[in-house]
């Protein structure tokens, strides 16, 4: 059976979030890792949608959401999470985390255990990391990238480095 995953957006904080969402039942909403979009989610979600109402949100700065001139802490990410969660009113909530995501999707569970169901999570951090060595080798690089910001836009920017060069290194099949 196909599901239509739909694409769309919602006001939060004065800012655009934009998400995917399928099915019906009991919300089940997906957080993305950073630097990625709801996109990461796109052969999951359809069968996802048969076990209850889907959303993959655009975290703010990323995919199709609103690109404010804020600082983009996991403060920033965890009050648009919120809100959104808020607005949408999900309740029985169960969260899927990926890498970042899981930072503010635990910290989310921890201020409204009452709306949460269930958590599942994959290359997950538990708790914000207090130095470089606790990321990925790829977060480090990146890290280091971000140094120097002329050559960061460049490379971020200009030649699509993460696209390009993380995430084939970090993927099984060949992108395309």
């Amino acid at each position: 059976m196909d599901v239509a995953i739909k694409s769309q957006y919602l006001e939060v904080l004065g800012e655009s979030l934009h998400y995917l969402t399928a099915g019906e039942g009991k919300p089940i909403l997906f957080i993305h890792g950073m630097p990625m979009s709801s996109h990461l989610w796109r052969k999951i979600l359809p069968k996802a949608a048969t076990q209850g109402q889907v959303f993959a949100v655009d975290l703010i700065g990323m995919g199709k959401s609103s690109k404010p001139d804020i600082a983009y802490t996991v403060t920033d990410h965890l009050r648009y999470v919120a809100a959104f969660i808020e607005r949408l009113d999900l309740k029985e909530l169960t969260l899927v985390l990926h890498g970042w995501g899981s930072v503010i999707g635990f910290s989310y569970a921890m201020q409204h255990s009452e709306r949460i169901r269930a958590l599942a999570f994959i290359e997950a951090y538990l708790h914000l990391p207090q130095d470089e060595t606790e990321v990925p080798l790829p977060v480090q690089e990146i890290a280091q990238l971000a140094v120097h910001p002329d050559d960061f836009y460049r490379l971020i920017v200009k030649e699509n480095y993460l696209v390009e060069k993380i995430l084939p290194g970090i993927t099984l099949k060949k992108l395309g």
